[in-house]
């Protein structure tokens, strides 16, 4: 379901041809412009993504990895994937409004909560939805969350038990076909570029043409 960009087998003649004659040149053009053409590719789904799904650049980037090329080991592709490490996210990536936290000590105060409970957007297709007994807190320094406030709901009428909220991860961004199609339509082109580029620039240092 990833990205993944392959280099066509009548390029990779052709550049094999042109640096027939320098050692290991081939190697070196086919990895160093299939890495830069994965670092667009990541750009691609990033952007993409952002046109379906409510969430920064930055949140996007920060889970994306690019699939590194080994072309001297006869691996002749890059692409996108998602970090391991990637979880769902806290919906608070989805543009909580208002982000504040309700009370410094974590204790919801309700007369600061708006009306109808605080809104988030995790399709923009579908606009802003309301939590209406949802809150954000900032837990203490010893809860284990790292990443600020946090957004929870209660489950009943009651205030207690209370959940936390969170949204799809980086990786259903992938998985969209808009997404994969926009990655892989630009890569091709990118990448044949990026070739031509450095093909130039490595026989003009070995004084070939």
């Amino acid at each position: 379901m990833d990205p993944i960009l392959v280099l066509e087998p009548e390029k990779f003649d052709e550049v094999a041809d042109k640096l027939a004659r320098i050692p290991y040149g081939l190697a070196k053009v086919l990895e160093q412009s299939l890495r830069r053409a994965s670092k667009g590719m990541i750009s691609d789904a990033s952007r993409t993504g952002r046109e379906i799904y409510g969430l920064k650049h930055r949140t996007v980037l920060a889970d994306l990895k690019i699939l590194r090329p080994w072309a001297a080991s006869g691996r002749f592709e890059a692409g996108v994937d998602v970090k391991a490490k990637a979880r769902k996210l806290s919906l608070m990536r989805y543009g909580v409004r208002p982000a504040q936290p309700v009370s410094s000590q974590g204790v919801p105060n309700a007369r600061r909560r708006p009306k109808g409970g605080p809104s988030f957007m995790v399709l923009k297709s579908t606009g802003r939805k309301k939590v209406r007994r949802g809150f954000v807190i900032m837990p203490p320094t010893d809860a284990g969350e790292a990443d600020g406030p946090v957004f929870f709901a209660r489950r009943g009428k009651a205030k207690l038990p209370i959940k936390k909220l969170t949204g799809p991860g980086v990786r259903s961004i992938l998985r969209r076909k808009q997404v994969r199609e926009a990655v892989r339509g630009n890569a091709l082109d990118r990448l044949y570029k990026q070739l031509d580029y450095n093909t130039r620039g490595l026989l003009r240092r070995y004084g070939l043409k």
